[in-house]
């Protein structure tokens, strides 16, 4: 398998936490303020003056300030920080695991990952994921489907609608049971479209490590506050996209 060259991963490595930074802010301040302070891009949400250029300084600003505001000493949202260290790891990871020669599929791999952690940013601010992100998800995941042929339509389709149909399943009886909403909608609507992306037969393991890592998450959240965590609502979404993107730049690259 073929490498990108040392000075373009450098490049790409450097470059990405900007796309996390960006990222987060973009979905974060959509999600509290309806997109109206968009127009205060780089400002405080707390004390509402421009972040000093220390703070926008990707992993560096964050450390280096403690996770605070450089003017009002504020706590900035981890989410930032979490964005541009993950969206670090994304570039390492399809520098190592995708053939350079293949670069439709590493331009697909990122985009997915990008559009995946926005909207796991989204579901963790808001505990929602509306239509507007699923639709056009599962839109794209049978697209890819269509035109490129990384999952064959036939078994993007069988994903998407055994999918829906499961986790409709689960999330009427859990409902019915507890009394309570277990799986939104939003995570139905999610795993269709996931399971577009990669077809019927990653389905299982999709939702066995989704469930796996969101549990551990509660138990290692359990942990370290040192109280009683696991009533908490805890949103699934992060954890569909986080283990579905694994598997699909597995599948393609196996």
């Amino acid at each position: 398998m073929d490498h990108a060259s040392p000075i373009l991963i450098l490049f790409a490595i450097c470059f990405s936490p900007i796309l996390g930074t960006v990222t987060a802010l973009l979905v974060i301040k959509s999600a509290t303020t309806n997109g109206a302070d968009l127009k205060n891009f780089w400002n405080c949400n707390f004390c509402s003056r421009p972040l000093p250029w220390k703070n926008l300084i990707p992993i560096y600003g964050f450390i280096s300030t403690q996770g605070k505001c450089h003017a009002c000493s504020q706590p900035v949202n981890p989410a930032y920080f979490a964005s541009e260290v993950v969206t670090l790891g994304i570039v390492i990871v399809i520098s190592i695991a995708i053939d350079a020669a293949n670069l439709k599929a590493m331009l697909i791999a990122t985009s997915l990952a990008l559009f995946l952690l926005g909207l796991s940013i989204y579901d963790f601010t808001t505990h929602r994921i509306p239509d507007l992100l699923t639709i056009p998800f599962l839109l794209m995941g049978l697209a890819q489907c269509y035109f490129f042929n990384f999952t064959s339509i036939t078994d993007g389709c069988l994903g998407m609608i055994i999918g829906a149909v499961v986790a409709g399943i689960v999330a009427v009886l859990y409902q019915s049971i507890k009394k309570k909403i277990g799986l939104g909608w939003g995570d139905v609507k999610l795993i269709a479209g996931l399971g577009a992306w990669l077809g019927l037969e990653s389905l299982p393991l999709l939702i066995f490590l989704s469930s796996i890592s969101g549990i551990v998450f509660i138990f290692l959240r359990g942990i370290k506050t040192g109280k009683q965590v696991y009533n908490d609502k805890v949103p699934f979404g992060p954890f569909l996209c986080i283990i579905g993107w694994g598997l699909w730049v597995f599948k393609i690259t196996s």
